[in-house]
């Protein structure tokens, strides 16, 4: 699933890509995941950071019937397509709009929870993002955070770095223990954190979050001619298996709910 986009993406390619959302299996246990973790009661004022095309909006919309939720994102399509999406279920608390950088155009203290679910790539300080967060977030507000978990292998973790920056210069690859800090350095006192694996035996790369971007680190490796990372990156994401390009393998995801103090 490329989620991967610039900020001038098309509204067609932001159908695609909703679909692709709509259509994987991961996707709804990584949300189910998320929305466990938040806990919430019903009537909080909550900010989704990177909403993308608002699946998690929706999701957001349905658990705070007397609450808000508003959505943050740098690309007018995917706003365009999120509010679309929201207003024909009638989720007249929920709204997106578009923003861009690590300021975020809200007053202080003035939402109970913040989400943020695979969107740290989208800031080229993510600790300078986090600290906006917070900033938004009353005391003893919550910050709910969704990141891949980086491969062990360094050599690994590198060249999925570097294919990934190919398409967005910014991204990078969190351990959970880089995550946990990053939180602490941004003043959240860390309160809960899990590790969720997707494991995945299809064709294809459809319903795999940023299926198609690692399929060509993959294929990066092979023209390459580096058996040793190949052979690291079959075990640790995914290998073909016979025809149609059939794939077998699994992701990691660190989640975490952290506080402002």
């Amino acid at each position: 699933m490329d989620v991967i986009y610039e900020p001038g993406i098309s509204y067609r390619r932001a159908l695609q890509i909703d679909k692709m959302w709509a259509e994987s299996d991961a996707t709804g246990k990584l949300y189910a995941e998320v929305m466990g973790m938040a806990a919430l009661k019903g009537s909080e004022r909550v900010l989704d950071v990177a909403a993308g095309t608002g699946c998690l909006m929706q999701l957001l919309a349905e658990a705070l019937p007397q609450g808000q939720a508003i959505g943050l994102d740098r690309s007018a399509a995917m706003v365009r397509l999120a509010q679309t999406k929201l207003v024909r279920s009638r989720a007249s608390q929920a709204s997106v709009m578009r923003s861009e950088g690590e300021d975020l155009i809200f007053k202080s203290s003035a939402f109970d929870a913040a989400f943020c679910v695979l969107g740290l790539y989208h800031f080229g300080d993510p600790l300078a993002a986090l600290k906006e967060m917070k900033r938004l977030l009353r005391k003893g507000g919550r910050l709910i955070l969704c990141e891949y978990e980086a491969p062990a292998d360094p050599g690994l973790r590198a060249a999925l770095t570097e294919s990934f920056q190919m398409v967005h210069p910014d991204y990078r690859f969190h351990t959970g223990p880089e995550l946990y800090t990053l939180v602490s350095d941004a003043a959240f006192a860390l309160e809960r954190s899990a590790t969720m694996r997707f494991t995945f035996d299809q064709h294809g790369v459809g319903g795999i979050p940023m299926g198609v971007h690692f399929f060509e680190t993959r294929f990066m490796l092979e023209r390459r001619g580096d058996p040793d990372l190949l052979a690291s990156f079959d075990g640790n994401i995914f290998r073909p298996a016979g025809p149609m390009m059939h794939l077998r393998g699994a992701l990691s995801f660190t989640l975490l709910r952290a506080v402002k103090p």
